[in-house]
C-alpha cells in the first residue's frame, strides 16, 4: 500500500471522533429538550426522534465508515496485526448497526454491546502487535490503560440511567476511546 493511501486511511481516523463529536452536538441542539448529561447519544437517533433522519446517516453511519477505513489502515500499518484491526472494524460495523436498529429495537442494544467489546477487546488485542513493531511499541501500554479504562466506564455506563447521568458517562467512555483513537491515528499518519 502506498505511503499516500496509508495516510488518508490515517485521516479517516483523525476525522472520525471529531465527525462524531460534531455530529451529536448539531444533532443535541436541533432537539429541542434534549440533555446530554441525562441523555445517552443513541436517543438522537431513536424510533421518535426528531432528528434522526439527519444523526442516523450522518452521525453513526459516516462516523461507523470512517472508523472501518481507519481499520484497514491499521491493518496495513502494523506488522503482523489482523486481530486488533478487525476487531476495530467491528466495532464500526456496530455503530452503523446502532444507526439501523435505532432505539427501542432490541437490535439496537445488540449493535452495541457488538461495538462496545470489539472495541474494548482491540485495545487488548493490539499491543500484541505493537510488541513486535518498533513504530508502535511505545504504545503498548497506554492501549492496555485505555482498554482498563474503556471497560471500567461500559460496567459504568450501565448504571449511568439509574443515577440520572448516563449520557454523561457515555461521553466519558467515548472520550477515553476517541483520544487512544487519534493518538492511533497521528501515529498511523507519520509510520
Amino acid at each position: 500500500m502506498s505511503k499516500g493511501s496509508l495516510r488518508l486511511l490515517a485521516i479517516c481516523g483523525m476525522i472520525a471522533p471529531i465527525w462524531f463529536i460534531l455530529m451529536w452536538i448539531v444533532s443535541g441542539a436541533m432537539y429541542t429538550g434534549y440533555n446530554h448529561v441525562t441523555q445517552y447519544i443513541s436517543e438522537l437517533g431513536a424510533v421518535r426522534s426528531p432528528v434522526a433522519w439527519f444523526f442516523n446517516p450522518l452521525g453513526l453511519g459516516v462516523y461507523g465508515l470512517l472508523i472501518i477505513a481507519f481499520s484497514y489502515g491499521l491493518y496495513r500499518g502494523i506488522k503482523e496485526s489482523l486481530v486488533g484491526p478487525a476487531l476495530l472494524g467491528i466495532s464500526g460495523v456496530g455503530i452503523i448497526l446502532t444507526g439501523i436498529f435505532p432505539m427501542p429495537l432490541p437490535a439496537h442494544n445488540l449493535a452495541f454491546l457488538i461495538l462496545a467489546i470489539s472495541v474494548i477487546l482491540s485495545c487488548f488485542t493490539l499491543p500484541v502487535c505493537f510488541k513486535k513493531d518498533e513504530h508502535w511499541k511505545n504504545l503498548q501500554n497506554y492501549t492496555l490503560l485505555t482498554g482498563v479504562l474503556a471497560l471500567i466506564f461500559l460496567f459504568l455506563l450501565l448504571l449511568g440511567s439509574s443515577i440520572g447521568i448516563g449520557g454523561l458517562i457515555q461521553r466519558i467512555w467515548g472520550a477515553i476511546l476517541w483520544i487512544w483513537m487519534l493518538v492511533l491515528a497521528v501515529r498511523l499518519y507519520r509510520v
